[in-house]
């Protein structure tokens, strides 16, 4: 392959713990590559948290591609206690580590302390580290040499592979690094859109700022196109509810002082609702 992919797979590993890597296309890739390469025979079922996003937002993959059912479970506080009871009964452990690397900035604990916990791990490299493209599975020679098998399956046997692997490792070396600034970008959001009167559903942590809009009865939808009329995009649809923010290495705090502005203009003549 490439050297520039081995290189990143090399620094994944390294990184991680685990023996081999797979460079792949995107996260859905090498998360289903994953678990399907911890699946033996069917029928299966995959436990995960009911907010997973291979339960919610993979269009089913898992039971398309693996002939697997999830069941969404809260989680236990302790992954380790998770892990040792399901390598005590031959469970198999799949991390669905899109957001390990903010996860790893906002706590102190390394990737590698994270990933040996599981069998496989998924490691996204396009959304808080801001490369263009591409995931990275982690796992043993076994999983990976099965995994290669299946993602060729998948159409994700790429020969163009290392002009994109360049910009991950780009981004390891220079984004990843810089995630705190994200972080205190994200609080200093969560902290204005709190005094404007909107409501955290979630404690802001890491990069990401969840807020209901009932207290101040303004539908999400207006908000949305509001922000949208002032090139400012933003997750979320709908009436009265719950909204997503999220900053990344190209917000910077003048941004944020901006977006805050649009909104307390929107407040103050938005029309008021319930719906």
């Amino acid at each position: 392959e490439d050297p520039t992919v081995q290189k990143l797979h090399q620094v994944a590993c390294e990184l991680t713990g685990h023996d081999a890597a797979l460079f792949c296309a995107s996260g859905t890739m090498s998360n289903q590559l994953g678990i399907r390469c911890n699946l033996g025979a069917p029928p299966h079922s995959v436990v995960c948290d009911h907010r997973a996003h291979v339960h919610n937002y993979e269009s089913s993959a898992i039971a398309f591609f693996n002939g697997a059912t999830t069941f969404p479970i809260l989680p236990l506080e302790d992954i380790k206690k998770i892990s040792e009871f399901a390598r005590d009964n031959d469970i198999k452990m799949h991390l669905d580590g899109a957001r390990l690397w903010n996860a790893s900035i906002a706590t102190g604990i390394s990737l590698k302390e994270y990933s040996q916990q599981f069998d496989s791990v998924s490691l996204c490299l396009s959304k808080g580290l801001g490369a263009p493209v591409g995931s990275i599975l982690v796992g043993s020679h076994g999983l990976i040499a099965k995994a290669k098998h299946f993602r060729k399956m998948l159409g994700g046997g790429w020969r163009q592979a290392g002009i994109l692997a360049a910009a991950g490792l780009y981004a390891i070396e220079h984004h990843w690094a810089n995630l705190q600034r994200d972080h205190e970008h994200a609080k200093l959001l969560a902290d204005g859109l709190e005094r404007l009167g909107f409501k955290l559903t979630a404690r802001c942590d890491t990069n990401m700022v969840w807020v209901d809009t009932a207290p101040l009865r303004v539908r999400v939808d207006n908000l949305r196109d509001e922000l949208e009329r002032n090139d400012i995009r933003i997750f979320g649809d709908g009436g009265v509810g719950e909204i997503r923010f999220v900053t990344h290495h190209q917000v910077s705090r003048d941004d944020v002082g901006r977006v805050l502005s649009v909104i307390e203009a929107f407040v103050a003549k938005a029309p008021k609702t319930t719906d």
